[in-house]
């Protein structure tokens, strides 16, 4: 079943690209080489998606760091181990590798999207693509 939900959001980052790579309108030694020109308002909403990108990826990065020094601070003084390994150290060490796990697996799933990195050159509305 994980198979064909990858396959199938595989499938949807290609369309996107392609999506967006049409919309793009290549010249013709540009197509040659997979590269495209995009028009500056596909240029900028391209940068505006990095920047979300970036800080959903801070805010994760900050999540993770704080569950890490809480599972410190909670648990330092429990006299409880689990395979002679303090608690402390299995809730922030393996359990906070668990966590950026699955806070990575979300951000790919939910907040990241495919962008052309192969820009050649980018339009004004005013360009006729000469």
């Amino acid at each position: 079943m994980s198979n064909s939900h990858s396959s199938d959001q595989s499938t949807e980052a290609l369309q996107a690209q392609a999506d967006l790579s049409a919309q793009a309108a290549p010249s013709a030694p540009a197509a040659a080489s997979g590269c495209v020109e995009l028009t500056h308002e596909q240029y900028a909403a391209q940068f505006r998606q990095l920047d979300s990108e970036a800080l959903y990826t801070f805010l994760a990065a900050v999540l993770v760091t704080v569950c890490f020094w809480l599972a410190i601070f909670l648990t330092h003084d429990s006299t409880v181990s689990i395979w002679h390994m303090p608690l402390w150290f299995v809730l922030s060490c393996l359990g906070g590798y668990v966590l950026s796990v699955g806070v990575v697996i979300v951000l790919v799933k939910f907040f990241m999207k495919p962008c052309v990195l192969n820009v050649t050159s980018v339009k004004n509305k005013t360009d006729r693509g000469e």
